[in-house]
């Protein structure tokens, strides 16, 4: 990577972040999370999703974003905390949502309260952040 190309990337970063400083505090720390993706499968992967909508149960997951699709209305991210993996669905994202996930990269590490749902085409328990 050339001297330019890693200034432009700096600038670039310090722009998002001053955008993300005028939401508030960018590095709030005083999350702490309840559950870890592998007991979230383990206890709800054999559910069906009318199963969860009467479980209504959420969890509270933090890690490290692996993969994110940005599919209009809805977005999928995978999320990779010390256990494993676990995918989130964010549907009917604000104008506001569409910024953060367009902020965002692989690597970074975010925090999470959301109710149970679950894949269709995995069949397994997803986060669900509507």
């Amino acid at each position: 990577m050339s001297d330019l190309d890693e200034n432009k990337l700096i600038a670039e970063r310090k722009s998002k972040l001053a955008l993300l400083r005028e939401e508030g505090n960018p590095y709030v720390n005083d999350f702490k999370p309840l559950n870890l993706a592998l007991d979230i499968h383990s206890k709800f992967d054999e559910n069906s999703n009318e199963e969860l909508k009467d479980i209504k149960e959420s969890v509270t997951i933090a890690g490290r974003i692996m993969l994110k699709r940005i599919m209009g209305k809805a977005s999928f991210v995978q999320l990779q905390d010390t256990s494993g993996q676990i995918q989130l669905l964010l549907l009917e994202m604000s104008l506001k949502m569409v910024f953060i996930m367009n902020s965002l990269r692989s690597g970074i590490l975010v925090t999470l309260l959301a109710p149970l749902a679950l894949s269709l085409k995995r069949r397994q328990a997803n986060s669900l952040l509507e």
